[in-house]
């Protein structure tokens, strides 16, 4: 698949990445117009957990308009991006134009859904010009509703430390960011006398969607990625969790915990 294609089927990857299969019958008197209304994140694909960096978070609203977020792979970067749907019966569907030329066309069948979870069977067409070049799916799907919204409560200054064992953000540093209101973020390091200053990285893009943390950042000519759930702040005290794989395909949990910096 070349990087064009690529970047499609990471675009439209977090429609499709999630959830088990259902038996249980479509009952007619579910509205569903009401019940997909709100915002859901992928949890689940073909019965397999999503992994932190492969989930998105999607939002439908009462009139036909939704936006999604994802930072899935290398090159998708969505942060609320804007599509319109239609809903017939128990099948939710929107299409996602790339350029001109190129869109994808995505349908979701309901197979359950309640206020905490909805399942679904999900196919897309990657179309060009108007012809079919690719198509994914059927594939069952799970998405959890999401119930916070962290966009705003994460602004500020924090500081603190990974509490998770054994994986490769155990460093045993303190760490140190400012999320500000742009979208942006500042990584400060800490010299040898303790005072904190700027790091030389650039970019240092960020974005929220309900519990969903994505970053990103230059560092020696070399982009680099990474996704976190925030758990909660409360309190002044912000923790992380991420759902992460080994190098042997085995997946652990890594978590964070930092405290707010007043000024």
């Amino acid at each position: 698949m070349n990087k064009y294609f690529a970047t499609l089927a990471i675009t439209s990857a977090f429609f499709i990445g999630c959830s088990s299969s259902s038996n249980g019958k479509i009952h007619p008197q579910v509205n569903f117009q009401e019940k997909i209304l709100g915002k859901w994140i992928s949890v689940e694909e073909d019965g397999v957990q999503n992994t932190t960096n492969k989930k998105g978070v999607y939002t439908l609203n009462e009139d036909g308009k939704g936006s999604f977020s994802t930072a899935f792979g290398d090159y998708a970067w969505h942060d609320g991006t804007d599509f319109n749907y239609k809903i017939d019966s128990n099948t939710i569907s929107w299409t996602v134009f790339e350029n001109d030329s190129l869109q994808i066309s995505i349908q979701h069948t309901i197979k359950s859904i309640d206020d905490k979870e909805m399942s679904t069977i999900t196919s897309m067409n990657f179309m060009k010009s108007g012809q079919v070049v690719k198509s994914i799916g059927p594939t069952p799907m799970r998405y959890s509703r999401v119930t916070v919204d962290y966009s705003t409560d994460i602004l500020g200054i924090w500081q603190g430390k990974v509490t998770s064992k054994s994986s490769e953000f155990d460093d045993g540093e303190t760490h140190r960011w400012e999320y500000k209101n742009d979208g942006t973020y500042v990584y400060y390091v800490q010299d040898d006398e303790g005072n904190w200053t700027a790091s030389a990285n650039f970019v240092n893009d960020y974005f929220v969607d309900g519990q969903l943390l994505c970053t990103r950042w230059v560092e020696d000519g070399e982009e680099n990625r990474e996704w976190w759930e925030i758990e909660s702040i409360e309190n002044g005290i912000m923790k992380w969790k991420a759902l992460r794989n080994n190098p042997d395909g085995s997946t652990y949990t890594a978590s964070f915990e930092m405290s707010k910096i007043e000024e």
